[in-house]
């Protein structure tokens, strides 16, 4: 990576970095300013409804040389942005567009990392700074525009789709099991993929387990990183029937999300006590199989404006998303550990007869965490 181009879109790349699982439902973008091969500036987008990536770089430069503060475009006439995603070009939003802020800054060079899914977007803002005199370029490293696109393959999916990008985590025995006969998981990880759980809950908008997982486990679903930086995704619990006690961890403080069904009218005491203390409830439909109707809950989350799901628990709920098609990506944590078939599988019966038929993922990567493996990978559900 020894061009100039991607050098520096790299760095901007490591400060949308900076901001992941904060910004949603907005992408983490990343902003730098370059003149004379220098970066004089940079910025990037930290939370939704905060300043764009693109202004806080632009301030930054007018803080640099406050003496042409007023007078910015004297310094910025020969200057590059290199910023991670097309800039903004509509008002649909709690911020102003970023063109305008752009071309009134006098910047006429722009090389753009990928180009926003966002119809409001697409394509449009690189033309509006095109038709206003800026030389605006994409990016030529596919590697690295791959990297900002993954980045934000939350965002991406939930802009064209309107439902939440969806990952299967599990940490599995090398014979593909969850836990003992007698429901025993702790630990089958060890403590380094335990770390990277959590600091994949510091990314994800909420991360979602059955009622059989609570019930079982008793987890309290938060992202303890050591140094204290983690921020807590919303705790989500399909129970359709509300049978999860109302004292489970996760009901601590109150950022999570409880979906039922009308199956829960027979604990009606529970729903009216849960409503009392001002519990988030969904009521979902129930699908063929009188479950919750998991592509209607997903709908229901968007609306709430989630736009990424860590699924942590239940291999039956890890078979029916496998099945309704609704799984996006799978993280597996695989221990070099056997429990032998009494154990529990980590996803229940799909009623695969050919491996023809067999769910197959595609741009797979492996690491290793100490002893462990961990395999990740992404599924086709067009097919």
């Amino acid at each position: 990576m020894g061009d100039k181009d991607s050098i520096f879109m790299e760095q901007a790349y490591e400060l949308a970095k900076k901001a992941i699982g904060r910004t949603s439902p907005n992408p983490a973008v990343g902003c730098i300013i370059v003149k004379d091969d220098q970066v004089i500036g940079s910025g990037y987008h930290k939370k939704a409804g905060s300043l764009h990536a693109e202004i806080e770089a632009l301030n930054s430069v007018r803080q640099k040389f406050k003496e042409f503060a007023e007078n910015i475009h004297v310094i910025l006439s020969n200057a590059v942005m290199y910023i991670t995603l097309e800039p903004c070009c509509h008002s649909d939003k709690k911020t102003p567009p970023c063109i305008d802020a752009i071309i009134k800054s006098g910047i006429k060079k722009l090389v753009v990392g990928t180009i926003d899914p966002n119809p409001l977007v697409n394509h449009h803002g690189i033309e509006l700074l095109r038709k206003n005199g800026a030389d605006v370029k994409l990016l030529e490293n596919m590697e690295l525009a791959g990297k900002i696109v993954k980045l934000n393959e939350g965002y991406n999916k939930f802009i064209r789709t309107r439902m939440p990008f969806v990952v299967i985590k599990a940490a599995i025995t090398i014979d593909g099991k969850i836990a003992t006969y007698s429901g025993e998981s702790k630990w089958i990880s060890n403590e380094a993929s335990r770390k990277y759980a959590n600091e994949l809950r510091n990314v994800y908008d909420a991360v979602l387990v059955s009622s059989n997982t609570v019930i079982a486990d008793n987890p309290l679903l938060t992202c303890r990183l050591e140094d204290g930086s983690g921020r807590d995704p919303i705790r989500i619990i399909v129970d359709s029937e509300f049978k999860v006690p109302l004292d489970a961890n996760v009901f601590n403080g109150s950022n999570f999300l409880l979906a039922i069904t009308e199956k829960a009218q027979k604990n009606a005491e529970k729903i009216a006590e849960a409503v009392k203390k001002g519990w988030n409830l969904i009521t979902v439909k129930q699908d063929k199989e009188g479950k919750a109707d998991l592509n209607d809950l997903f709908a229901k989350l968007a609306e709430q404006n989630i736009t990424s799901l860590l699924v942590e628990g239940g291999n039956k709920l890890a078979a029916s998303l496998f099945k309704y098609k609704l799984v996006d990506k799978c993280i597996y944590v695989i221990a070099p550990k056997i429990i032998g078939n009494d154990g529990k599988p980590a996803v229940a019966e799909l009623g695969i007869g050919h491996l023809k038929d067999a769910i197959h993922l595609k741009n797979t990567s492996v690491k290793v965490s100490g002893e462990d493996v961990i395999i990740e990978g992404y599924l086709d559900n067009k097919q």
